[in-house]
């Protein structure tokens, strides 16, 4: 099963790593530190787009 797993995803990950480097390439140096802030403190980034953006960040109750 293993082995069709990683044959089936071997195509994505063939297309995903140099989407992901062209991204980066392309990403503006001023907008850096907002990812940044995005990836160290997800929760306050997430509910300030949420006010912004109007969707419905929902999260399963443990």
């Amino acid at each position: 099963m293993g082995r069709v797993h990683i044959d089936g995803m071997r195509p994505v990950a063939a297309v995903r790593e140099p989407v992901r480097l062209a991204c980066a390439r392309a990403c503006s140096p001023t907008r850096r530190p907002r990812f940044r802030e995005l990836r160290t403190t997800p929760l306050p980034a997430l509910r300030r787009a949420e006010k912004r953006h109007n969707p419905r960040m929902v999260f399963p109750a443990p």
